[in-house]
């Protein structure tokens, strides 16, 4: 079973320890070039851990390039495995190996196909998804499904606990197909569940802007917000004094309506040093991890805000 993996994320490092615990070590790894790994908020440098396994390892900056194209079909892989990459694969490269080109996608697909899927999942307020294996083909996460995960999306589900979760099951799924595959001898065994696109939605490409907080909003659409957007994502983002606020993390605080009062976005008081802020309901959200940035890119200390004033500027008025 010749396998060569292509991706630049945390998932893409999972697959690679997985397939190597399970003796199914990759022919090959491609992954992007380090001026464009800022496309990938989860990025991970695999060079080193392809060294320790002894695997070859290639940078791309476009992986329908011909001749990173020549360079996969010269190891005549049995299956490709795009796991983690944020380019389309192209009719080209789906042509180079035997039995197929294998993708993830953190979404029970047909639903949530495209972009910002972890990010989208929060913000729609689910309470399950699924992680899809699945065989890509010319469109956008249509192919047929491999093989499909589905758990619980927590009340209070962050960025960062969806991921783990979908690390998991992107693991377990593995395990599970791995060794079919290993047994495969011609295409028509393999499992291939085309999917319902009646049934497909879509998800839009979210950009750092996105996580813009504005306080006229009710607390708890802001408390999504703020867990859609945190790490390893670039944080939800408030003002003040000309000054940004990243808000990595937030509590709701439901228990204190009625107690203080003021307008969006003013702190209304400090607990152990967190700001309590009004939202456009009268509820309160309490910044529990936050960063701030000066005008010339210094970062200051949370104990520079005082009491009543107001985070968001011109975003509330």
């Amino acid at each position: 079973m010749r396998n060569v993996l292509i991706g630049a994320v945390g998932s893409t490092e999972l697959t690679l320890e997985t397939m190597v615990s399970m003796e199914v070590t990759p022919v090959a790894v491609f992954s992007v070039e380090s001026a464009i790994s800022h496309r990938n908020s989860d990025f991970v440098d695999l060079g080193k851990l392809c060294k320790s396994f002894g695997v070859p390892f290639y940078l791309f900056r476009d992986i329908n390039d011909v001749d990173i194209l020549r360079s996969i079909e010269t190891l005549q892989p049995d299956f490709l495995w795009v796991i983690g990459l944020s380019q389309i694969v192209k009719k080209a490269l789906l042509g180079i190996p035997r039995f197929g080109t294998i993708g993830f996608h953190p979404s029970k697909l047909p639903r949530n196909r495209g972009r910002g899927v972890i990010a989208w999942t929060i913000l729609q307020g689910v309470s399950k998804t699924g992680s899809t294996l699945f065989w890509i083909d010319e469109g956008v996460d249509s192919g047929p499904i491999l093989k499909q995960k589905t758990f619980p999306v927590d009340h209070d589900e962050t960025v960062s606990s969806l991921m783990k979760k979908h690390g998991d099951a992107l693991r377990e799924m593995l395990k599970e197909t791995l060794p079919y595959l290993k047994s495969v001898k011609n295409k028509t065994d393999l499992p291939a569940t085309i999917q319902d696109s009646s049934e497909a939605t879509w998800c839009a490409r979210r950009i750092p802007q996105d996580g813009l907080i504005d306080w006229r909003l009710n607390a708890r659409d802001i408390w999504t917000l703020i867990r859609a957007s945190g790490r390893p994502y670039p944080g939800a983002f408030t003002t003040w004094q000309n000054k940004e606020i990243t808000v990595w993390s937030a509590e709701l605080r439901e228990d204190l309506d009625g107690i203080y009062w003021g307008i969006p976005g003013q702190i209304q008081t400090f607990f152990d040093g967190f700001p309590l802020v009004q939202c456009g309901d009268t509820h309160h959200l309490l910044l529990k991890d936050f960063s701030i940035r000066g005008e010339s890119g210094e970062s200051l200390l949370g104990k520079d805000l005082r009491l009543h004033e107001r985070l968001g500027g011109k975003n509330v008025q």
